[in-house]
């Protein structure tokens, strides 16, 4: 699950992962939930333990089904998720590039959302540059 920190709130997600979510087997049992496995710090897993009832709810709500029957918790050391690189910045030639191609769109909503498009592309096409010239 790509969301568990909102799914189980920053304080719980930093002590927990999801590793896998276990499908019943058997064609009749899979109008019931599967069971979701949880890797828990050692120290955690009583806390974790007694709030299974909310984390299930909030994972159904998040599916938007009874997608959980259950849950499992295997005790053990839990990987913290690598923090996310910063976004790179536009060049300022291209920021004024890409203001000068919307300047003409008359809904102001519409113009920066286009704005904020065009500086992301831009943005990311100098990243991967970057990249290619880092790399050769």
């Amino acid at each position: 699950m790509r969301h568990w920190r909102e799914i189980a709130g920053e304080r719980l997600a930093k002590m927990s992962m999801p590793e896998r979510i276990r499908w019943p087997q058997r064609p009749g049992d899979r109008d019931s939930g599967g069971t979701l496995v949880i890797r828990v710090d050692g120290a955690a897993a009583l806390e974790i333990q007694h709030k299974t009832e909310i984390l299930k709810d909030r994972v159904n709500a998040y599916f938007g089904y009874a997608a959980i029957s259950s849950i499992k918790i295997v005790q053990g050391p839990v990987k913290t998720p690598p923090k996310a690189q910063a976004r790179p910045l536009c060049p300022p030639a291209a920021r004024d590039d890409v203001k000068a191609m919307v300047s003409g769109v008359e809904d102001a909503e519409l113009r920066a959302a286009l704005d904020r498009l065009g500086q992301s592309v831009h943005a990311d096409a100098s990243a991967i540059a970057e990249d290619a010239i880092k790399k050769s």
